[in-house]
């Protein structure tokens, strides 16, 4: 294989990457508007619970382990949308924890 080839297969993989990363982002950004109404307006349910506890784990697993089994109990519309952050958090740029902070 030549030099040409292998950049030009190199390039194609970083696209497709980051189209996927792309494509994942927006759902990802509902599923987590879905996820902090559940939280908000359901204190101390069980699925509030679990919302947490895997959102504590994104964020730092080691300090706040999780059993995505847990998942399972959740209703199907916030499974999902917890799947779909997954399916973002899955592209692992960096650690949550280790992100500068943005501003708006």
């Amino acid at each position: 294989m030549s030099q040409d080839e292998v950049v030009s297969r190199f390039v194609e993989a970083m696209s497709s990457r980051v189209k996927a990363a792309d494509e994942a982002r927006g759902s990802a950004v509902a599923g987590l508007e879905l996820i902090a109404k559940a939280i908000r307006e359901n204190p101390g349910t069980g699925q509030v619970g679990r919302l947490v506890g895997f959102l504590g784990c994104l964020y730092n697993g080691d300090r706040f382990p999780f059993d995505m089994t847990e998942l399972r109990a959740l209703d199907g519309e916030l499974a999902r949308a917890c799947l779909d952050v997954l399916r973002l958090d899955s592209f692992g740029q960096s650690e949550v924890r280790n992100r500068p902070p943005t501003t708006p």
